[in-house]
C-alpha cells in the first residue's frame, strides 16, 4: 500500500479499531480482546479510550510489533498490490535494495502473524 499521506494509514486504523469493539460490545463478549495493529499509536489509544469509555464486559490486551510477518492469504495479480509487509521482502528478493539500503538507525523487528495468535497460550 503507498500512501499519499499518513492520515490514509491512520484514520481507517482507528475507525477499524472502534469499530471492531463496537462489534464485540453489541454481541456480549465477556473474554479478552486483542488488538493486533500496526498504525499502532493511534489505533491503540482509540482502543483504550474505548475500554475506558465504554467499559465493556471483556478485557483489552494490545499487541503492536513494529511490522507483523506471515503468508499472503489474498490473491495478487503482480507484485505491486502486495501488502507493505510482503512487499518489503519482495524488494529484497527481486534484487531492488541492496546493502545499502539497511538503515542505520532503524530495525525490521517483527513478528509472524501465527506467533502472536494469543499470548495466553504457551510458546
Amino acid at each position: 500500500m503507498h500512501a499519499k499521506t499518513p492520515a490514509e494509514l491512520i484514520e481507517p486504523a482507528v475507525a477499524g479499531t472502534v469499530g471492531v469493539l463496537h462489534s464485540i460490545k453489541k454481541c456480549n463478549y465477556d473474554d479478552e480482546v486483542q488488538l493486533k495493529s500496526a498504525s499502532k499509536t493511534l489505533a491503540e489509544r482509540a482502543f483504550w479510550k474505548y475500554i475506558q469509555d465504554e467499559k465493556p464486559s471483556f478485557d483489552g490486551v494490545t499487541i503492536c510489533p513494529p511490522m507483523v510477518y506471515g503468508p499472503v492469504m489474498q490473491h495478487v495479480d503482480k507484485p505491486e498490490a502486495l501488502n507493505t509487509s510482503v512487499g518489503l521482502f519482495w524488494e529484497w528478493f527481486k534484487g531492488g535494495k541492496t546493502e545499502a539500503d539497511i538503515p542505520t538507525t532503524a530495525t525490521y523487528n517483527g513478528v509472524d502473524v501465527r506467533d502472536g495468535e494469543s499470548p495466553r497460550q504457551p510458546s
